[in-house]
């Protein structure tokens, strides 16, 4: 002091434009990269429900829980999540589903879902800027998943979310909806922190939507199904939990078109949706 005008007027603009840097460098990461990843997932959920069904609902629930325990940088947290089920492409059908369902399985299946994290880490490896996600996911083990519930607070906060995420999951199918689920994960609580189990109660506990059987003319955008959907020839085309999107809807209509598909199709519909048609 004093400053001489040019030198206060040449550290403003760096300043300012250091503000810039780091401003496009997180709307590049917290909405770019988390739509782009979210767009490539509903496109693998239409192809590969079993392992993709639950991946986007999953990711909005761990990014709802990193925001109330107020994780920095909450996005990492929801890319986690999503990108965790990459690995499944290199799954059969059915041992996918069993891995979602918690059920045992055979020493063969053990060995192939051992192989996941590899190949998730394969894939995320030629993302940049990932660090965050990497930490995380490197604490995710799948070939120990089963339907008990084990403690984790070692672990960085962003891998004891999706345990917890992915223990509410399994739960769920284990037990038949998410009330009994959060039940289920009530009894083990001493195995979670409490502010880490209060914010998934918070977060995952159910609002109760209307939900209504609805023909799939009547299904609109946003909605989110109640159950499973499935061909007339039984292949499961949707999981429940999934948020139709008009890219679903179109997978849906082209199905129906060929081989039919079962309904009605039970949906939660929020206030100011449409009422289902009567019955013609």
């Amino acid at each position: 002091k004093p400053c001489p005008f040019e030198t206060l007027s040449a550290a403003l603009d760096a300043a300012i434009a250091q503000h810039r840097l780091v401003t496009a460098e997180k709307v590049l990461l917290e909405q770019t990269l988390v739509g782009s990843i979210r767009a490539m997932t509903e496109v693998l959920a239409l192809v590969h429900p079993e392992g993709f069904g639950q991946a986007i609902r999953q990711g909005e629930r761990a990014r709802s829980i990193a925001e109330r325990l107020e994780v920095r940088d909450a996005w990492h947290v929801e890319v986690a999540s999503m990108l965790s089920a990459v690995g499944y492409v290199v799954l059969p059908g059915d041992v996918a589903a069993k891995l979602n369902a918690g059920l045992s399985l055979e020493a063969a299946e053990r060995d192939m879902v051992s192989r996941v994290p590899a190949v998730i880490e394969r894939v995320i490896s030629h993302i940049p800027r990932l660090d965050l996600v990497r930490e995380v996911l490197s604490h995710q083990g799948l070939a120990n998943a089963s339907p008990a519930i084990k403690g984790a607070r070692s672990q960085p906060t962003g891998a004891r979310i999706l345990k917890i995420v992915q223990d509410l999951s399994r739960a769920e199918a284990t037990e038949g909806s998410t009330e009994a689920a959060l039940a289920f994960l009530r009894a083990h609580r001493d195995d979670y922190d409490k502010a880490l189990f209060e914010a998934m109660t918070s977060a995952c506990s159910p609002r109760p939507p209307e939900v209504k059987p609805l023909e799939l003319r009547d299904v609109q955008t946003g909605m989110v199904l109640a159950s499973d959907v499935k061909s007339r020839t039984g292949m499961l085309l949707v999981t429940q939990g999934q948020r139709v999107t008009q890219q679903l809807l179109e997978r849906l209509r082209n199905f129906d078109a060929r081989v039919g598909v079962i309904g009605p199709l039970l949906c939660e519909v929020a206030n100011g949706h449409a009422s289902a048609r009567p019955p013609s």
